[in-house]
């Protein structure tokens, strides 16, 4: 994509329509890039950025507006502070981040009411940036096609695919689960497995079941009670002629009496 756009702005920079124009990117490495192979296509072109000295930069714009250089190639922080009263066209190489960004961009251009050109290059994976400069102005720029520069396959606007009518691919169905026949039983079904995928022996060395719920050996406290004639406590026995023994209890223990 990248590869394309700079053949692209080639191809626009050589034309008839492109006198003197101020070319955008994010990075100082791009800036740097962008302007050399510029030159190695024959166009006077120089650039500014943050790591250039105040004198390199000076020197780049002045020259820039004598019209010895056709194009300079700047990023957002080094264009902040541009003087140029009659600039004819701005071009977005590589779309920004915000889109308040944009606006200082093309807000370069067309000045006092002068006539300007704002183009800006967008790739594929540049489409929610577009869509957000969109919302911000609240205005549809319009999109051109150039023969033989057309958008890749994974070029989708809007976002959402709400206009374009194409929609994401669909998910491929889930494999069929495999269902068991027959009547199972309820202990066989739940019963835990080991690693390796085998039953797990819920029988116990002196014949205890732990499948089955859990019942008491012990007579039931309140028919106790009702044979003594008095009442019982949760947790403890109580025999005639007999000491209380302490018993386990869950949740917390018992309440002395």
């Amino acid at each position: 994509a990248v590869s394309a756009k700079r053949a692209l702005l080639v191809k626009l920079l050589k034309s008839n329509d492109f006198n003197q124009v101020l070319v955008f990117t994010r990075t100082k490495i791009e800036t740097n890039r962008l302007a050399r192979d510029l030159q190695r296509a024959g166009i006077a072109a120089d650039s500014i950025h943050g790591d250039k000295t105040q004198q390199d930069r000076l020197k780049a714009l002045e020259a820039f507006k004598a019209g010895e250089v056709l194009v300079l190639v700047a990023t957002d922080v080094a264009a902040r502070g541009l003087d140029i009263d009659e600039l004819p066209h701005v071009i977005n190489f590589e779309l920004p981040h915000t889109p308040e960004d944009y606006i200082h961009r093309i807000g370069r251009t067309g000045r006092a009411g002068r006539p300007g050109t704002a183009v800006s290059l967008v790739s594929a994976h540049e489409v929610q940036y577009l869509a957000d400069i969109e919302k911000l102005i609240r205005l549809q720029i319009e999109q051109v096609v150039v023969a033989g520069f057309e958008p890749e396959d994974d070029y989708v606007y809007p976002p959402g695919d709400r206009r374009t009518g194409r929609r994401p691919t669909p998910r491929p169905p889930a494999p069929p689960v495999a269902r068991r026949e027959g009547p199972v039983s309820r202990v066989d079904d739940e019963r835990p497995r080991s690693p390796s995928g085998r039953r797990a022996n819920l029988i116990a060395d002196d014949g205890f079941d732990f499948s089955k719920p859990y019942e008491s050996s012990l007579p039931d406290p309140a028919l106790a009670a009702k044979s003594d004639g008095g009442a019982a406590s949760l947790g403890a026995t109580k025999t005639s002629g007999q000491a209380r023994r302490p018993v386990a209890a869950l949740l917390g223990g018992l309440g002395r009496n």
